[in-house]
Parts: C-alpha cells; sequence; structure tokens
C-alpha cells in the first residue's frame, strides 16, 4: 500500500461522509461499510474509508452539544 493510496481512501471516505451528511442522509457504520465496499475490493482500503467516514460522524457528533451550549436560551 502506498501512501497515496491510504490517503485517497481516507479522503474517499471523508468526502462519502460529508456528502451524506449535507444531502441530510444519516451517516451509521453500516451505511459506511456497504459504501466501503461498493468503492474498494481492498479489505485495508475499506477499513480506512470507513474509519475516516466514521470520524466525521463523531466530529458531527461531538460539535452538536457544543452548539447547543453555545446558543443563547
Amino acid at each position: 500500500m502506498g501512501v497515496t493510496r491510504i490517503r485517497q481512501a481516507m479522503n474517499a471516505g471523508k468526502r462519502w461522509a460529508e456528502k451524506q451528511q449535507k444531502d441530510g442522509i444519516e451517516i451509521d457504520p453500516s451505511s459506511a461499510e456497504q459504501a466501503a465496499q461498493e468503492k474498494y475490493s481492498h479489505a485495508g482500503f475499506q477499513h480506512l474509508f470507513i474509519t475516516s467516514a466514521l470520524e466525521v460522524l463523531l466530529d458531527i457528533e461531538t460539535q452538536a452539544p457544543q452548539q447547543a451550549q453555545a446558543e443563547p436560551r
């Protein structure tokens, strides 16, 4: 695995998750896994894709409580 291919798989997962979010489609582990399997046949690249996609999900969920606290009541 070259570094470039690793980065491509990770970026693809991130872009997929961001597009899902933008389109209002829920991101979950099973949908990320399905998308990874459709895009990559190599298990390692699938894992990188899934990890990056779920990282976006975690960032979204982490920001939501912070935004709620920052909003004036």
